[in-house]
Formats: C-alpha cells, sequence, structure tokens
C-alpha cells in the first residue's frame, strides 16, 4: 500500500534568485485524485522492478510525463569531488545539452531548491541556466523543481523545464513533490540492497545513452 504524505515547509535559507518570486502557497490542497493514485502506483512499480540507480532515474523520467507534463527534464545530484552539484542525467528536448552542468547553491531555481528543500515553480528558465545555454532554450516559458529528500538527506533537484506551458499549477507542484518523493524512497531502497551511488556521487548519461545500454 503506497502512502503519499505532505512533508512541511521549512523556513526559507536563501532568498529567491533576482527575478524569481516564491511560489504562494495554496489555501487548501485537494485529495489525490483516483487517476493520480493510479499513475503514482505505476511509478512506484516500475522504480522497485529497476535493480539500480541509473534504472531508477529511467523509469522515473520515463513515468513522469503522465504526472507532471515537460519538454526537458533534469535530475541534479551531487558531485562530492567538486563540492558542488551535477546535472547527471536529464530527458526530453536538447537534454544532451544539459549533460555535467556544474550547479551552485543558491545558483538559480535549482540551486535554490538545493539551498532552501522546496519546491518551485514559474520563473523564466533563463534565470536558471548560463547564458550560452539559455540561448537553446529561449522556447522554453516556464520550469518547476522539487528536491529529491529522504529523511534528513537532500539527494538532490528535479527540474522540469515546458516550452507547452505558459505556467506550472499548485497542482502541478504537489504532484511533483509526491513523485519527488517517491523517487528518493526508491534511490534510497536500491541504495539499501545494491550499494550506494557511485563514489563521485553522478549518473552522466543522458535518455538515448541509458536506452542503448539497456537494449543490451
Amino acid at each position: 500500500m503506497l502512502l503519499f504524505e505532505l512533508a512541511d515547509k521549512e523556513d526559507t535559507r536563501f532568498q529567491p534568485a533576482a527575478g524569481l518570486a516564491e511560489s504562494a502557497p495554496a489555501e487548501k490542497q485537494r485529495d489525490l485524485s483516483h487517476q493520480e493514485l493510479k499513475l503514482f502506483y505505476d511509478l512506484a512499480q516500475e522504480m522497485s522492478n529497476a535493480h539500480d540507480h541509473r534504472r531508477v532515474i529511467s523509469a522515473f523520467l520515463d513515468r513522469l510525463p503522465a504526472v507532471v507534463p515537460f519538454n526537458c527534464g533534469a535530475i541534479t545530484l551531487p558531485a562530492p569531488q567538486s563540492g558542488k552539484y551535477l546535472v547527471a542525467y536529464a530527458s526530453g528536448q536538447r537534454a544532451e545539452l544539459m549533460k555535467d552542468r556544474e550547479i551552485s547553491v543558491g545558483e538559480g531555481a535549482t540551486g535554490w531548491a538545493l539551498a532552501n528543500r522546496r519546491s518551485f515553480r514559474n520563473a523564466d528558465p533563463k534565470l536558471d541556466l548560463p547564458p550560452a545555454l539559455a540561448e537553446s532554450f529561449a522556447a522554453y516559458r516556464t520550469l518547476a523543481v522539487s528536491p529529491i529528500i529522504k529523511g534528513d538527506d537532500l539527494l538532490g533537484v528535479v527540474t522540469l523545464y515546458s516550452s507547452d506551458l505558459a505556467a506550472y499549477t499548485p497542482d502541478h507542484e504537489r504532484l511533483l513533490e509526491e513523485a519527488s518523493r517517491l523517487l528518493a524512497n526508491a534511490l534510497s531502497a536500491t541504495a539499501e540492497a545494491f550499494g550506494a551511488f557511485p563514489s563521485d556521487g553522478v549518473l552522466r548519461q543522458t535518455e538515448p545513452e541509458l536506452q542503448s545500454e539497456l537494449a543490451h
């Protein structure tokens, strides 16, 4: 049986970066619909069948568009050797351009989520990207981010970019938070069963590379 718990929001540790405004809290959060529960069940089952971190993340990004729409999704994980975080996995349009991008805590929307351990939505994606990369994502209109947290441990951040949506809704943000919690649980369970993350904390494959590996 799956339990979806709503985590308490922590106090802000970093103020939003210039041009970023915090999401206004919803007055009342509705219960998950039967369809949403089914989507989360399918997502959890798919990840539970994975036997390493790469396959867990692949299953997550494969199923996530049915829960929250996006055109490009990125998973940011710690890179202990540099003391920063790295876009370790990316899926969707121009995902290969996201690969290996370093992110400092507090930098852009993704860095803000790392610093504050809170979700965030509806900033200009260009504010989350370096200028050279932002030019390649000029058509993108909005983003949503959610930390990947297990207990007291910050495992990373999920960042979704959209060129189709004008804005993510409070429901989108809440569903992304729930999905990110499931991802945290799956990664933690996989680490317990099959070992911890790679020594450098990084999974550097993009979706086409991983699909090629899984096909063999």
